[in-house]
């Protein structure tokens, strides 16, 4: 049989000719069944199958890899014993340098003024630079390895006779501090890095242990003291549960009727805990009688060197207003205190 095969291929018979003139039936092909084969899709064939899918698979691995570009952003300063060559003397002072992938913008200074700008598209394509009355630049950039070279191809006349070209390249260092840039003419210039601006300094804030304060209290009975006095819980925002008990002489200037009003001062003292935290607060302003009872209304200064046990160091002081009444027995204070 497989002689046979052979014959007919050399006879230029195929194996599918020699079916359909045998008159037995045959299956239909993939084609006459609609059925495309990829190969179809090639005229060449199998060769031209496997160029593509190798070109595809090239594609792939290039779209695969990206690219680790050196970032040139920032501010630069010319460092001028770093750098040497004949273009030193008109050299730009300072560079500002923005880049966001292949596009880099340069922005030049001299004397702290603007001398130009200029933007490069790092793609390899070549583009008008600029003109002038006597002569037309071009430009193509491209990296390097981790060097942006800048090819500038110079016309000197309109038919373009008289050309010549300058590559430079910028080179940034490993630390990102230095950006060297070598001329065509063999210049070398060294820009260093400007210290990016700080952080502007916040000042202390002068309210940050400032707290508001208010505490409410009841009169429970008579204090220890001679004159006007009486003691009392009292709890209050920062300082919590405690104990008071105010002391301080008769009021001064009253007459002791309903309707007179006199000048009170005394001291306020809060304690709480077994182990002696306390503080005193100065207390002043007017204590007066009324039908129903006597009130007081003025008030209070937190005396730091009384401050002791648990709020000492933490404690810096205080002031507001203070209310105690003898009527309802009540005492309310609210202002501030300095606590850490």
């Amino acid at each position: 049989m497989g002689g046979l095969w052979r014959l007919r291929r050399f006879a230029g018979v195929s194996e599918a000719e020699h079916r359909e003139t045998s008159g037995s039936p045959q299956p239909k092909s993939r084609a006459q069944r609609g059925i495309l084969s990829p190969l179809s899709l090639f005229p060449a064939g199998r060769g031209a199958a496997r160029v593509f899918v190798l070109a595809l698979l090239a594609a792939c691995a290039g779209w695969a890899v990206v690219k680790n570009l050196p970032d040139l952003s920032g501010q630069w300063k010319l460092n001028r014993g770093r750098s040497s060559g004949p273009s030193l003397r008109k050299a730009a002072t300072a560079l500002d340098i923005t880049q966001r992938g292949d596009e880099v913008k340069f922005t030049y200074y001299s004397g702290g003024a603007v001398t130009g700008t200029e933007s490069f598209l790092a793609d390899g394509v070549e583009r008008d630079r600029y003109t002038t009355r006597i002569e037309r630049a071009y430009y193509k950039v491209q990296w390097q390895k981790d060097d942006l070279v800048i090819v500038t191809r110079h016309l000197m006349d309109v038919f373009g006779y008289q050309t010549y070209s300058e590559t430079d390249s910028w080179l940034l260092s490993e630390n990102r501090q230095t950006l060297t840039a070598k001329l065509s003419d063999g210049s070398v210039l060294v820009y260093e890095k400007e210290p990016s601006d700080p952080e502007p300094a916040i000042p202390p804030d002068p309210l940050k242990d400032v707290a508001p304060f208010r505490a409410v209290g009841v009169i429970t009975g008579t204090g220890p003291c001679h004159g006007t006095s009486f003691e009392g819980t009292l709890k209050g925002e920062i300082i919590g549960l405690g104990q008071i008990v105010f002391c301080g002489p008769p009021p001064h200037n009253w007459g002791g009727k309903p309707g007179s009003c006199g000048t009170q001062s005394g001291t306020l003292t809060f304690s709480k805990d077994a182990g002696g935290s306390s503080f005193r607060m100065a207390v002043i302003g007017q204590f007066c009688i009324s039908e129903s009872g006597g009130s007081f209304r003025g008030t209070y200064e937190v005396d730091r060197i009384t401050v002791a046990g648990g709020f000492q160091g933490h404690l810096k002081g205080g002031s507001g207003t203070v209310e105690f009444s003898h009527t309802s027995n009540t005492v309310i204070l609210y202002g501030v205190l300095l606590h850490d």
